[in-house]
C-alpha cells in the first residue's frame, strides 16, 4: 500500500472540518452580537424569581410550612436516635443463651418429674 491509499481522505476532512470552522465562527459572532441582550434577559429573569421568592416567604402558609417542615426533621433525628440506641441496647443485653439454659433446665426438671411419676 502507498500512502495515497491510506490517506484518500485527507482532503475530504479538510474541506469537511473547513466548513465546520466556518459555521462556529458564525455562531461564535452571532453569540457575540446578542450577548448583551441574553445577558439583559437573564438579569430580569433573576429579578422575578427574587421576587417571586420573597412573596412566597411572606405568606402564612408557607412560614407554617417550614415550620411544620424543620418539626419534621427534629422528629427524625430524635427516632433515629432512639432506634440507634434501642439497637445497641439489645446488642449489650442479648439474653438468648440464658433463655436457652432455662429451656434445658425446664426439660430436666420435666424429665425427672416424668420419672418419679412413672415409679
Amino acid at each position: 500500500m502507498d500512502m495515497t491509499d491510506k490517506f484518500d481522505r485527507v482532503d475530504f476532512q479538510k474541506s469537511f472540518y473547513k466548513n465546520e470552522m466556518s459555521k462556529m465562527q458564525e455562531l461564535l459572532v452571532f453569540l457575540e452580537k446578542n450577548k448583551n441582550s441574553y445577558k439583559t434577559l437573564l438579569e430580569s429573569t433573576k429579578f422575578k424569581a427574587k421576587s417571586k421568592q420573597a412573596q412566597l416567604e411572606e405568606l402564612e402558609t408557607y412560614k407554617r410550612l417550614r415550620e411544620m417542615e424543620k418539626k419534621m426533621q427534629e422528629n427524625e433525628n430524635f427516632i433515629y436516635s432512639l432506634e440507634t440506641y434501642i439497637d445497641s441496647k439489645e446488642k449489650e443485653s442479648d439474653y438468648s443463651h440464658l433463655l436457652n439454659e432455662c429451656l434445658q433446665l425446664q426439660q430436666d426438671i420435666n424429665a425427672e418429674i416424668i420419672k418419679g411419676v412413672f415409679q
